[in-house]
């Protein structure tokens, strides 16, 4: 009967001890500032324990009880790492990038958090900043975790995210293959700037890009200045809110010599192979007609499988500017090999109803007439490709400075936008 009586006794303080918390829950959820001083024991305890803040359950979380500051908005420090870039694609106007995104934020006052040594890596905070990337094709992988730290006798949260993302880039290909590109990174925040502004670390570096882990493909990271960025409030296109917001443009520049080899090397040799129908006689029409047109559909059939390395577009680039005055030269020498003749020979002296003549009283006149043809188109062949040569280096060294000259003055409007 002893033991029944003290276990009786046992339970109607316990259900005592529980009434006396949720009275004390009750009044919190009325009036979230009634906090009870550091000398209350607001939880249970058993006689001879410790009086411990209970350990904070992410599963049972509803993120109903956090206190915002009415009308002021959540300052986020934010730093970018861009680990890897890849699979820059030209055709597809697309690249996949690895993105760390940290995070950090003041530990709201009402926020119940577990110790570093405490958390085993499974904490989700009442209140999380939400992010998307602008542009996204595709997002292969998400991962994030949430921790604390002190910094300024002041508890942080932080949260690390790592994003393995395919993003559009829409290229400017005009000076292809000799071209300078941006690829842009942009990241906007979900929420409203009326509740969450962004601003950079202050306590490491904002934006950096590990540049010993890009496989750029057929490009190369300007190493003067890799990337440029900024921070700003921009607008949401759906419904115009403005939002915080990071741009980061990465600086690549193409290799070009790949393409200068492979396209307008090849397309310059057959053009130039139509050179050697001067070798035959200047009557031997069919025999030229044979040469030139293999190499026309040669050209053809090459302009096909080249025009594979580019996305359709609505201008014409340097690259193609080549091919098409190849063409065009060796359409001016087929029609000269078809038109020539005519001048010095009629169509009666060599009629297709009669023999052939022995000999032609104006043969000289005729070779001598071809042969002018011939230096004619041999130097404009090369007068074509040396001013094309010296006409895609002086734009190749322009782009460039255009390039470096732009991005100077974004990193100059950066610092001017951060100061203010």
């Amino acid at each position: 009967m002893d033991r029944l009586s003290s276990a009786l006794t046992r339970w109607e303080t316990s259900q005592a001890e529980s009434a006396d918390v949720l009275s004390e829950l009750t009044a919190l959820l009325r009036d979230p500032t009634s906090v009870p001083k550091k000398s209350e024991a607001p939880w249970p305890s058993s006689p001879g324990s410790h009086n411990l803040q209970p350990r904070y359950n992410s599963k049972s979380h509803s993120g109903r009880f956090s206190v915002f500051k009415e009308g002021a908005a959540r300052e986020v420090e934010t730093s970018v790492r861009i680990e890897r870039i890849f699979n820059v694609d030209t055709l597809e106007q697309s690249f996949s990038s690895q993105v760390n995104i940290t995070q950090t934020w003041h530990l709201p006052p009402d926020e119940v958090a577990p110790l570093p040594s405490e958390d085993d890596g499974d904490w989700i905070p009442d209140w999380t900043p939400k992010l998307r990337f602008l542009n996204l094709l595709e997002e292969r992988y998400s991962h994030v975790q949430y921790g604390t730290f002190e910094r300024d006798g002041r508890r942080w949260v932080v949260a690390e995210s790592e994003h393995l993302v395919t993003l559009s880039e829409a290229l400017e290909l005009k000076a292809f293959p000799l071209d300078c590109q941006d690829l842009n990174v942009q990241i906007m925040s979900r929420m409203p700037a009326e509740n969450i502004i962004w601003r950079p670390r202050t306590d490491q570096e904002t934006i950096s890009v590990n540049s010993n882990r890009c496989l750029l493909n057929d490009f190369a990271l300007m190493h003067q200045i890799p990337f440029t960025w900024n921070m700003f409030v921009g607008q949401r296109a759906k419904d115009q809110k403005r939002c915080s917001q990071i741009d980061i443009k990465v600086k690549v520049r193409r290799k070009s010599f790949y393409y200068i080899l492979n396209v307008s090397g090849v397309m310059f040799i057959i053009c130039s192979f139509i050179l050697t129908s001067w070798s035959m006689h200047p009557g031997d029409i069919e025999g030229r007609f044979s040469v030139d047109f293999q190499l026309v559909l040669t050209a053809v059939a090459f302009k096909l499988v080249s025009s594979g390395m580019l996305p359709p577009v609505s201008y014409i680039t340097l690259m193609d500017l080549y091919v098409i005055v190849g063409f065009f030269f060796l359409a001016a020498v087929t029609l000269t090999h078809a038109a020539l003749p005519s001048l010095y020979i009629s169509k009666m002296d060599v009629s297709a109803l009669t023999l052939p003549p022995l000999s032609f009283d104006n043969e000289d006149e005729f070779i001598a007439g071809d042969m002018v043809s011939f230096y004619l188109f041999v130097t404009g062949w090369i007068l074509f490709n040396l001013g094309y040569a010296l006409y895609a280096r002086r734009m190749k060294h322009k782009m460039f400075e255009d390039f470096m000259e732009q991005a100077l003055k974004e990193n100059k409007d950066n610092d001017l936008s951060s100061d203010e």
